[in-house]
């Protein structure tokens, strides 16, 4: 008995001695603010039903504090639109590139490879090579070589662009874990993964990239129904020391920001060893918290408010997952784990 005790005790120590070497990259949420915003919006001057500075006063309308107008192949004058703009709305200037596997040797259907530019102020014409990770490649070489935030949009839009065709890219940040069209595939099929899954892949093969929500508003002006592109589906919280464009891209290159459906946070704790959330009660409203690690892992759910997980041994990384009881959604970036020095 008294060698049992002496094994539990060592195996206790040997426990927690691993987990003390490793922490969280701690991030500080308490000092700056929070801006609600979209990164991807579409109007007249592509495929959007509304001039852009309707579709830029819908969102102000509507509590937004920054915008991307981000056409398809065209970049949309914000300076038209400063009429709009003050100390609590900001606008982005932004371009959806957007190409396809045109020039893929054998192609049996059109893809998709539609990647946003993100601050930007020339338009950024689509660039065609003979396969699709060469196709995005370039295209996020041109974005990059422009100044511009990559966001690779709705992979599983015509089921385009891959895990593994991701895998093989450099130079990209963000990616949409949520897009608001109805076609989009967001959550995958028997053949396809959803797009947190697709994260989850990437995730664990040593990519750091972080996950956007967004509308792809294109119809501003028509009819709100579900299978209408309609803004005010899915947006980010932005972390930001002020409401102003460097600040924003900034943020979002680093990952400080969670995603939205409709779930919202009064407060995200990142030290050491604690990754804490406290979201906003609304109404009676129950949420499903669960904290996933690599490879899509689920190391713990929880109903509590606010959900708390602790660090305990070598992990790659912890990322949140909320669902309301009314099927709203948030993601929180991925928390990366290292040794401590």
């Amino acid at each position: 008995m008294k060698k049992r005790h002496v094994l539990l005790c060592s195996l206790f120590l040997l426990f927690f001695a691993c987990a003390q070497r490793y922490e969280f990259e701690a991030t500080n949420f308490d000092q700056n603010r929070w801006f609600k915003g979209n990164t991807h919006s579409h109007s007249t001057n592509s495929d959007g039903d509304a001039p852009p500075l309707s579709v830029a006063h819908w969102y102000k309308g509507h509590g937004y504090h920054f915008l991307v107008v981000s056409d398809h192949d065209t970049l949309t004058d914000v300076a038209s639109m400063q009429s709009l703009v003050d100390s609590t709305f900001i606008l982005i200037p932004g371009v959806e590139v957007s190409a396809s596997n045109r020039n893929v040797p054998g192609r049996k259907k059109t893809k998709s490879l539609h990647i946003n530019a993100l601050n930007v102020t020339q338009t950024i014409k689509a660039i065609y090579d003979t396969t699709i990770i060469g196709t995005l490649q370039k295209n996020i070489d041109a974005i990059t070589a422009a100044g511009g935030l990559v966001q690779i949009n709705h992979p599983n839009y015509r089921w385009s662009i891959s895990a593994d065709e991701m895998k093989h890219l450099n130079g990209y940040h963000l990616f949409e874990i949520y897009n608001g069209h109805p076609n989009v595939n967001n959550l995958g099929s028997k053949l396809h993964p959803g797009t947190e899954r697709l994260w989850d892949n990437l995730l664990s093969s040593g990519i750091k990239v972080y996950g956007v929500a967004s509308d792809d508003a294109h119809t501003v002006a028509g009819d709100f129904i579900p299978l209408n592109a309609n803004p005010g589906r899915g947006w980010v919280m932005v972390h930001a020391a002020a409401l102003t464009t460097s600040d924003i891209i900034s943020a979002l290159q680093h990952g400080k920001f969670y995603a939205s459906t409709g779930v919202e946070l009064t407060r995200l704790s990142i030290d050491q060893d604690t990754l804490k959330i406290r979201i906003k009660q609304r109404w009676d409203e129950a949420y499903r918290t669960a904290f996933i690690g690599s490879n899509g892992l689920v190391l713990k759910t929880t109903e509590a408010n606010p959900a708390v997980f602790t660090l305990s041994g070598n992990l790659q990384y912890v990322r949140a997952s909320i669902v309301s009881s009314n099927g709203f959604r948030a993601w929180i970036q991925p928390v990366f784990v290292r040794k401590k020095s």
